[in-house]
């Protein structure tokens, strides 16, 4: 379990960990709000690229499940946000990774986000090289 809480307008991810230490992942927001974003990383899959968008708060009563392969991030739309993280896997730096937030066509919805200096060395998705693989599951 983990938590982050953030002012309005932090812009945060997008953000995964690569195999052995890849996770799945389930988010809630326990105050404020927040616009959530899912991106498939996944090689092969027909969705690749491909963006997801929920608005996230603790009066919605939402949570977005993000399996392995998925990159995760959040804008902040009240002060004081905070997302709760569920994870199959604990952190591990040595397997973190991320893409970079204006390069998979996502519209944000805002001009000058607050961003991390990490999160502004992400590669373009354009540049990334996937590990995750698509499964047709039966």
């Amino acid at each position: 379990m983990y938590y982050s809480v953030s002012s309005k307008g932090v812009l945060r991810g997008m953000h995964f960990q690569t195999p052995p230490s890849a996770y799945a992942k389930l988010v809630y927001v326990s105050h404020g709000r927040v616009l959530d974003v899912a991106l498939d990383i996944r090689k092969g899959s027909p969705t690749y690229g491909k963006a997801l968008a929920k608005e996230l708060s603790l009066e919605a009563a939402t949570a977005l499940y993000l399996p392995s392969g998925f990159a995760h991030g959040f804008l902040s739309l009240e002060d004081g946000s905070v997302v709760n993280y569920a994870q199959t896997a604990g952190y591990d730096p040595a397997h973190d990774g991320g893409i970079r937030l204006d390069s998979f066509g996502f519209d944000w919805g805002v001009a000058s986000p607050i961003l991390s200096d990490r999160d502004k060395t992400f590669p373009t998705l354009a540049a990334f090289d996937s590990p995750f693989d698509y499964e047709v599951r039966a």
